[in-house]
């Protein structure tokens, strides 16, 4: 099964062969629309054609991600952004992206909390965008964990 398919399977998999990640996120009012909208960016990402893997290609990027996320990160300024911890720079995010070490691997959700498992491939894994990730698409007040095992 491929990272695709495993995106759209709502079945939790074995973990992957170390090393893994898995995020938890707690405290979300409807923990199955934020999982959701992490899968609908995720899918969008995993059509984008390989030769926009690279730095630089940030517009055809913009053009393939929900509207909704590219302006999650472009509404804000330099000086907005640098004051806001969680906030990632639409081309910084794009960038990190290209060169991510990590593939999804599995999901699941139950009341209040979900699940995301990825697959570390490599060193650094470049993880950070999952986190803006979940940031985008989740009411304010929740809680992230990760548990690794290396």
């Amino acid at each position: 099964m491929n990272e695709l398919q495993r995106l759209t399977d709502e079945t939790q998999h074995q973990a992957p062969s170390p090393p893994w990640m898995v995020l938890t996120v707690q405290g979300v009012q409807d923990p199955k629309r934020c999982l959701a909208s992490v899968v609908e960016v995720m899918q969008a990402v995993l059509t984008i054609p390989a030769p926009l893997w690279e730095e630089g290609k940030e517009a055809q990027w913009a053009a393939v991600l929900p509207e909704w996320f590219v302006t999650s990160m472009t509404r804000y300024t330099l000086p907005e952004i640098m004051a806001r911890p969680e906030q990632w720079h639409f081309e910084s995010w794009v960038a990190t992206m290209c060169a991510r070490e990590w593939e999804w691997w599995s999901s699941a959700a139950g009341p209040g909390w979900f699940q995301i498992s990825v697959d570390l491939m490599g060193l650094p894994s470049n993880v950070e965008p999952l986190f803006y990730l979940v940031h985008a698409c989740c009411e304010k007040g929740y809680r992230l964990t990760v548990t690794e095992d290396e």
